[in-house]
């Protein structure tokens, strides 16, 4: 199961989203601060908007993650997206909480985090 949780960071961070979309349910929910999402094709579209969005947005990002279990069907996953806009550095820290079922991921609830800016390249 941790596995699965690490494949789902993993796409996530490259914007594999076609690779993403049979690892969740298909009623899979999704929450966060700005609302609440059930079904995967609604949660894979908004992943894959924000990521659109990113790419638009930000002169250069990068992208890290890292799972590990809670218990046995529950995971949590740490993601850090960082960013550079107008020739400064930022990133935003998030965690997501991913519960398996039936080696599908059938819960996500994400807790964002403040992100800040920071001159210095993250490489």
């Amino acid at each position: 199961m941790l596995s699965l949780a690490q494949t789902y960071a993993t796409l996530i961070n490259e914007g594999r989203f076609e690779e993403l979309t049979p690892l969740l349910s298909e009623d899979c929910h999704y929450r966060y601060s700005e609302g609440n999402y059930l079904w995967r094709d609604n949660i894979v579209s908004l992943f894959r908007h924000n990521h659109e969005m990113a790419k638009r947005t930000f002169e250069e990002t990068h992208y890290s993650s890292s799972a590990s279990p809670v218990d046995e069907n529950t995971f949590k996953v740490l993601l850090l997206d960082q960013f550079r806009f107008r020739g400064e550095w930022g990133e935003h820290p998030n965690k997501q909480i991913l519960k398996i079922a039936n080696g599908l991921i059938v819960d996500i609830e994400e807790f964002e985090t403040v992100g800040q800016i920071s001159p210095q390249n993250p490489s």
